[in-house]
């Protein structure tokens, strides 16, 4: 009897080490997980940014019509991005498919005001500036949206091939306006800079004169 009740004892306590191990594995392999999401969306958001950013500077081609084409062809490189990212099959055609009908669905804030903001440049003076200082808002904050659409998407299982771009018209209005806020910080940022470095060359010329 001892010795059954020693073995017992023995037998229970590799079974709680083994439970142990296997729940410390389990933890470490859901942390591994929760890291890799977090840096995938973090990549995510990044690809973003670079086309948002790269979008502002689109918006000053100031050729109009060319200006939205490029917009397009940078949006459908941007899908491309998110699609290598999450490792999902993509087609340019699709994408852009996706990308026009994402425009069209918001619609005033969307295709019709980018066209708008674009067409504004054949009409010399007031119309130039409003299309090149507005356009590359639009165009960033469209960037933006489609982005953001595309990243929930994929974060849920989605493909390029099952994407339904009406199928959340207040998300792309809602991430369309925080766009449009992103992107009107960023060109104060860059104009505060370009005003403080003009001011520090003055200064400094005017201090060598």
């Amino acid at each position: 009897m001892p010795t059954n009740s020693k073995t017992s004892d023995t037998t229970a306590a590799e079974t709680k080490s083994a439970a142990k191990e296997t729940a410390v594995t389990e933890t470490a392999r859901d942390t591994t997980e929760e890291q890799a999401v977090h840096d995938r969306q973090f990549r995510a958001e990044m690809i973003v940014k670079e086309h948002m950013i790269a979008s502002l500077g689109l918006g000053l081609i100031p050729f109009p019509l060319v200006d939205i084409a490029t917009g397009v062809a940078s949006n459908v490189t941007l899908v491309s991005r998110l699609c290598a990212l999450y490792d999902q099959p993509f087609k340019a055609s699709i994408a852009r498919t996706a990308i026009l009908t994402i425009m069209g669905t918001v619609g005033s804030i969307g295709a019709a005001v980018t066209v708008g903001f674009s067409l504004a440049k054949f009409v010399p003076g007031i119309g130039t500036a409003a299309g090149t200082v507005t356009l590359p808002i639009a165009n960033a904050a469209t960037a933006y949206m489609i982005g953001k659409m595309f990243i929930g998407h994929f974060e849920m299982g989605g493909t390029l091939f099952d994407f339904d771009p009406r199928s959340n018209v207040p998300q792309a209005r809602s991430a369309y306006a925080k766009g449009r806020a992103m992107a009107t910080d960023i060109l104060t940022s860059r104009k505060k800079a370009s005003d403080d470095t003009a001011a520090a060359s003055a200064e400094a010329a005017a201090a060598t004169a």
